[in-house]
């Protein structure tokens, strides 16, 4: 450092706007750092819970495993009734018998979408349950 220094006082450039230059980097150099710093911090933050709601199995398309404001197409298969919200749908739904299923998030347990209740994140996200206790506890973030 003190070489840079010698260097720009032999061509004429004070000593004291040195100084202030590399106060200057230094600051920008300490300000960065906190930024990152503070960044890195609300990063690890553990994300607050989401809000779960029961949502109206008539108005979820169970291929898509979306929510919609009008009600769906009923299709009945083995006695279940089943709402999908195009034709397209129905035929998947017919041929494809997997496609009838879900997992429980709270007990790992294969839940059959006709028989389910219905969760709506506020992403849009639908979650299957087995019944209104696993819904419930999900519902309370346990």
């Amino acid at each position: 450092m003190l070489g840079i220094a010698k260097r720009i006082q032999e061509d004429g450039v004070p000593r004291k706007i040195v100084n202030t230059s590399l106060r200057c980097r230094r600051l920008i150099l300490y300000f960065s750092c906190a930024v990152l710093l503070a960044v890195t911090v609300a990063a690890a933050a553990p994300a607050p819970p989401q809000r779960i709601a029961k949502a109206d199995v008539k108005h979820v398309c169970m291929i898509h495993n979306k929510a919609y404001p009008n009600v769906q197409k009923p299709v009945v298969l083995n006695g279940h009734t089943y709402y999908v919200y195009c034709d397209l749908c129905k035929a998947k739904l017919t041929k494809n018998a997997p496609l009838r299923y879900a997992i429980d998030p709270i007990s790992g347990k294969r839940v059959d979408k006709a028989t389910a209740v219905v969760g709506v994140k506020p992403s849009g996200e639908l979650l299957y349950f087995e019944s209104a206790a696993t819904f419930a506890k999900y519902a309370a973030g346990k």
